[in-house]
């Protein structure tokens, strides 16, 4: 039977009896002492060192350290490697402690928490052992070791071991996300810490009774209108001791005392009241909303307090957004998918906060049912090309998946304009406003000029919202794209989105490639072009009006063939929302005049025009580099040959999914990049013409005629491509008087077309 324990080498501890006859000591893991024995022996040790004066001065000369060693991120660990390996790696981090500090007491906290009681002089280099040895385990993982130093007043006759241990442990805490630290003594700066939050727990009913704990407001605006749609509701203590009590301070500690649940109860409870008397007042109204705890779903039934709150205060659900961060799901991840599909039902939106924070997210995005994810603010905060690439596709992705996408701390214009441009329909940061006062808000959005949205209109931009900026079909009818391995993301399309509030329009957004495409025309900025085509004396707005009318009334994609300022301009648009009293459409430009080879390989603009109305697509290609680029699409069902990706993937998409099975082989032999420029060089006009079954819009085949031909440079040479179905009416439809016989003489001997209109009944059912 034990009877005693050795805490420092010639120091013997005897223990009494009813710690003896306790079942164990010890952890049955790591054989270190556990976190009840620890605290019994250690009160044991600190009141005979206090009693025993001789033996107080001899531990004051070297002083005595509490030490908390602590793993941050361990679950990281296991979920990479496994609970026996983790269990193996709290092995021998507890060997490495005790060799580090031999004799000396060792005990085991919590899963991944040790604590050692060494003299002063022996702690920095003990930890410094113990981490370097550690690092080796955990090189490979996003887990650190950290550790905090108290050393024992003994002074302070009334303080508990434990306390002791909190300070340590807060030392510890402090350092969790400082990569350069590995430990940090208890200080006065963290003693005054520590006190604020023992302040926090021993004071937090009082606080929520007294109205010391307010809500304060972030906006939230629309990236389309800069209209604020949303304000997340944010709690701060406003403490008469204290004053400011910081967020982290007051999360933190709630959390770690299991109280948060009492502060998320009241912020919901107070936006509710405040909403209420916002709508009591006939003011206008946006969406709050509010984060969730972990903890929440463990000590209350946080959906229950939502719904009392929303239906006491007589708020709508749909006012109320309920964000869930990453953490959440750590425990217990079916009941809380059950808990994300009870909201849904219940009419309240659900979205994922700090999207990006955490290793995770991608799981959890796949796992779980979200309306809306916030991106964390740290990709906003180094703002560079690797991070506009990270975003972009994070965009991309969510509106594949039908989510909407909200960023955090933006705070500069070119942040702003960027997440516009990307498709980032909401945005939240300093620059639209700090979290502030019910009424300070008001005054805030006074003096910026930021107006409400109404609440008709949110259904209407959240539709619109849906678009998929960045991909390279965004007039795709289903509007949220597939999960296509071909489609690349791409913001190199030129497309805009255009409003008409009543018979008045204008752009709610203009990408680069689409102004770009304005100034190649002559036209400087998209706001003339709007004076332009709303002055009803300009020769452009009744043919432009005519062209969103048949637009909203066909609900298809409609192109427009127009000749603006010289140039030969073609859009592909559609109605994408509308609400009673305007619509919204999506613009794709094309200005094929630009493309220098075609032009000089057609020589006029009246034969450029004649093709255009002839085919339904037309490619610039570089066999030798394997480059494919889109010159003309007539429809766009034809998208998919604006892919990136070189002409060679751009072929075998095609094969794989258009052409005809029995027509497979002879189309990849006449688009055969290595031997193309070679066969068309043997031929007198270099043009080689045939005919290729392809699957039409309404899933049958229909015959289309593939025409190539060698434009010749000194340097190098180009081929372009030229497509077209080969419908007898359609051709029949063609009218020749038309156009100028120098035209037809171009056109006939550019791709025989004399030949082609003898021999077309044959050609169309060819075999």
């Amino acid at each position: 039977m034990i009877d005693y324990i050795q805490l420092f080498n010639e120091y013997h501890l005897e223990l009494p009896d009813s710690l003896i006859r306790q079942n164990s000591l010890y952890d049955p893991l790591t054989h270190a002492l556990n976190i009840y024995s620890f605290r019994e022996i250690s009160a044991i040790f600190l009141k005979n060192i206090r009693e025993n004066k001789e033996r107080n001065l001899e531990f004051q000369s070297r002083g005595v350290d509490i030490i908390f060693f602590n793993i941050t991120s361990f679950q990281s660990f296991n979920e990479k490697y496994g609970f026996e390996r983790g269990s193996q790696a709290i092995q021998k981090l507890a060997n490495l402690i005790s060799k580090a500090f031999p004799g000396r007491m060792v005990a085991r906290f919590a899963s991944d928490q040790f604590v050692v009681m060494a003299f002063s002089d022996e702690s920095v280099r003990g930890i410094q052992e113990v981490s370097s040895a550690f690092e080796k385990i955990l090189y490979d993982t996003v887990c650190s070791l950290k550790a905090g130093i108290c050393n024992l007043p003994y002074e302070e006759e009334e303080t508990e071991m434990a306390a002791f241990c909190d300070r340590a442990k807060s030392a510890a805490d402090s350092i969790k996300k400082d990569y350069r630290s590995t430990f940090r003594r208890f200080d006065h700066v963290l003693e005054d810490h520590l006190n604020r939050r023992n302040y926090v727990v021993e004071h937090l009913d009082e606080a929520i009774e007294k109205g010391w704990i307010k809500v304060f407001y972030q906006p939230v605006i629309r990236s389309l209108t800069r209209e604020v749609c949303g304000v997340e509701a944010l709690a701060r203590w406003e403490d008469p001791t204290y004053g400011l009590i910081t967020p982290d301070l007051l999360i933190g500690t709630l959390e770690e005392y299991q109280k948060i649940h009492k502060l998320d109860s009241a912020i919901i409870r107070t936006a509710c009241r405040e909403t209420a008397a916002l709508i009591s007042q006939g003011k206008e109204v946006v969406p709050f909303s509010f984060n969730v705890s972990r903890l929440d779903f463990e000590l209350c039934d946080i959906y229950q307090v939502i719904t009392d709150c929303a239906d006491s205060y007589g708020v709508p659900r749909k006012l109320i957004h309920v964000e869930i961060t990453e953490s959440v799901f750590d425990k217990n991840p079916e009941y809380i998918k059950e808990q994300i599909k009870k909201f849904h039902q219940g009419g309240f939106e659900v979205w994922m906060d700090d999207f990006g924070s955490g290793y995770s997210s991608l799981n959890t995005l796949k796992d779980y049912d979200f309306d809306v994810i916030k991106i964390d603010m740290l990709f906003l905060r180094r703002f560079d090309n690797r991070s506009k690439k990270i975003l972009t596709s994070i965009v991309d992705m969510a509106k594949r998946l039908g989510i909407r996408t909200l960023a955090e701390g933006v705070e500069t214009e070119e942040q702003l304009a960027f997440l516009r441009d990307i498709g980032c329909e909401k945005l939240q940061g300093f620059l639209i406003g700090k979290p502030q006062p019910l009424a300070e808000l008001a005054e805030h959005l006074h003096h910026v000029e930021l107006t409400i949205e109404p609440d008709s209109m949110r259904g209407y931009y959240d539709d619109l919202g849906r678009v998929n900026l960045l991909s390279t079909q965004p007039l795709d009818s289903d509007l949220i794209q597939d999960g296509d391995d071909s489609i690349e993301i791409t913001q190199g399309i030129p497309l805009a989105i255009w409003e008409y509030r009543g018979d008045r329009g204008r752009f709610l957004l203009t990408n680069k490639p689409f102004r770009s495409i304005l100034r190649s025309i002559g036209v400087y900025s998209p706001r003339a072009l709007e004076f332009d085509l709303n002055d009803k004396a300009h020769p452009l707005h009744g043919q432009v009006l005519a062209y969103f009318k048949k637009m909203l009334q066909s609900g298809k994609i409609v192109t427009l063939d127009q000749m603006v300022n010289g140039n030969y301009l073609i859009l592909h648009g559609r109605n994408v929302s509308s609400y009673e009293g305007g619509s919204a459409y999506v613009i794709v430009a094309h200005n094929v005049s630009e493309h220098a080879e075609f032009s000089r390989g057609i020589q006029t603009r009246e034969a450029m025009s004649v093709v255009f109305q002839l085919f339904d697509i037309v490619d610039l290609i570089d066999p030798k580099k394997d480059r494919n680029e889109p010159i003309y699409i007539k429809n766009q069902f034809f998208a998919g040959h604006a892919l990136g990706g070189g002409f060679k993937k751009l072929i075998g998409g095609i094969v794989r999914d258009t052409v005809h099975p029995s027509d497979r082989d002879r189309f990849l032999g006449f688009m055969n990049a290595e031997t193309m420029e070679e066969r068309l060089s043997c031929r007198d006009r270099a043009l080689m013409t045939d005919y290729f079954r392809m699957k039409d819009e309404k899933g049958g085949y229909s015959w289309m005629e593939y025409d190539l031909f060698l434009l010749r440079r000194q340097e190098e040479s180009r081929v372009l491509l030229c497509a077209r179905w080969t419908g007898f009416e359609r051709m029949q439809s063609f009218d020749e008087n038309l156009y100028s016989s120098t035209v037809l003489s171009l056109v006939k001997d550019l791709h025989q077309f004399s030949d082609y209109i003898n021999q077309e009944p044959k050609r169309q059912f060819r075999k």
